[in-house]
């Protein structure tokens, strides 16, 4: 009983917590250790009905607590200065998506079941903090497997604070125009839209946020719904005919879950010149579905930490391949018989891989017969298929049977010397390389 310590105090700054937790809005900074459970608990209420002077007014912060060996850890994070109470939402409704009048007064109202986290945008590093701190609408068709570009591991690497995706064309196109193809939407439509102001936080589950585009507007200027504003190719047209991509859809759902909306809007512009608008009425035993699944892959992959399993996407292919920088000689250790189940499933896909690739070339050479001189084939008047002459250039044969050609149309080109970095500078060739996965016939 000597060595017992005695009852501790809990060992927290409040004034450091909260001055670092307002220069990162929507992220978690430790504020100190607890002695237990039940007193970070009565701690974190405390800093959440702003019952301490720092963490004023009352609303701003949020706390959770972190079981350890010695106690409790306290987090707390700033959430923003919560809208005044008396602010109303316009009084007349609005089709312009620029005004700043607009973005404060539908902060009170607009989202019966969210708050506003904070009104920062993409391009303050506090907005991609936030964005950590839960699942958003553009991470649900990740998590579902419905596009090619980014799954789950994506999701999990990026809450985890390492970015996966850099900036495309396509995506600052997109950016651009989602002000025309709202406006768009309220002219087709008749609706007026208001900007949204910022990232919401479900009041009930803070781990479900979302980025709403623009907002729809009742005749009172009330928001009654989201509008979710895509731009895409004409090669997505069929995509769009009926109904919103699944992608698109379930993106909108979650901003109904989120914000407890009844219906949500969808416009895409398609092609650039063709508007594409949907009305999406809330689906709560989908929405169910939507909050158990991804309820449980955040406490499981993001909570608790353990890393997703692995998935068929070339893009999870791209992204581990960058993810280690390969250590030579290094051993990884795994489990036998998880070792053994991998090779076998390795070879039987890669033996049935081998047969469909056979018979894929004998119907393709069926095809090349049939075809002869012609680029195109017909059946009944309806195209069959083509056999063009577009592909690979025959470079080889043409310097062959065209020596003096190929001399009048050969250029002096500047080049990497790939062979030369790697013997000068072995160490930085070796970063750059791309790993291969090679699957040895002995072994385990």
């Amino acid at each position: 009983m000597r060595n017992r310590p005695a009852v501790r105090a809990a060992r927290i700054d409040h004034a450091a917590a909260a001055a670092e937790a307002r220069k990162v809005p929507g992220r978690w900074v430790l504020a100190g250790l607890c002695p237990s459970s039940s007193s970070a608990a009565g701690v974190g209420r405390n800093v959440a009905h702003g019952r301490l002077a720092h963490y004023l007014p009352a609303g701003s912060f949020e706390a959770r607590k972190e079981l350890t060996q010695d106690g409790a850890k306290l987090f707390v994070r700033f959430m923003g200065l919560a809208p005044a109470e008396d602010v109303k939402p316009p009084a007349t409704a609005r089709k312009s998506t620029t005004s700043a009048g607009s973005v404060l007064t539908a902060r009170t109202a607009a989202a019966p079941a969210a708050r506003l986290l904070l009104t920062h945008g993409p391009t303050d590093p506090a907005w991609h903090a936030a964005r950590r701190e839960g699942i958003g609408g553009s991470d649900l068709a990740a998590l579902l497997g419905l596009i090619k570009s980014r799954g789950a591991r994506h999701v999990y690497e990026e809450k985890h604070g390492r970015p996966t995706l850099d900036e495309t064309s396509e995506m600052r196109m997109g950016n651009r125009l989602e002000a025309v193809i709202a406006e768009m939407f309220a002219e087709e439509t008749g609706h007026a839209i208001a900007d949204a102001p910022g990232t919401l936080i479900n009041l009930a589950r803070p781990w479900m946020i979302g980025n709403v585009d623009r907002y729809v507007l009742d005749s009172s200027g009330a928001v009654v719904a989201p509008l979710e504003v895509k731009n895409r190719g004409a090669h997505a047209s069929r995509d769009w005919e009926d109904q919103p991509p699944d992608a698109v859809a379930v993106q909108a759902l979650w901003y109904m879950a989120v914000g407890g909306w009844s219906h949500a809007h969808v416009a895409g512009l398609i092609g650039g010149n063709k508007l594409a608008t949907f009305r999406i009425e809330r689906d709560d035993e989908l929405i169910g579905e939507l909050i158990e699944h991804c309820g449980a892959w955040w406490q499981r992959h993001i909570v608790e930490g353990f890393p997703p399993a692995a998935d068929g996407l070339e893009a999870t292919a791209k992204l581990l391949s960058g993810l280690w920088t390969a250590k030579p000689e290094e051993i990884a250790r795994v489990d036998l018989a998880e070792a053994a189940r991998l090779r076998a499933e390795f070879f039987a896909l890669e033996a049935e891989e081998k047969k469909l690739q056979a018979r894929m070339t004998t119907v393709k050479n069926a095809m090349r017969l049939l075809s002869g001189e012609a680029e195109f084939v017909e059946a009944d008047g309806r195209p069959a298929w083509n056999w063009k002459a577009n592909g690979t250039f025959k470079s080889a044969v043409f310097a062959k049977e065209q020596p003096e050609l190929a001399a009048r149309f050969t250029r002096q080109v500047e080049a990497l010397d790939v062979k030369e970095l790697a013997a000068k500078e072995p160490g930085i060739h070796r970063k750059y390389l791309a790993r291969v996965l090679r699957v040895p016939e002995k072994g385990v």
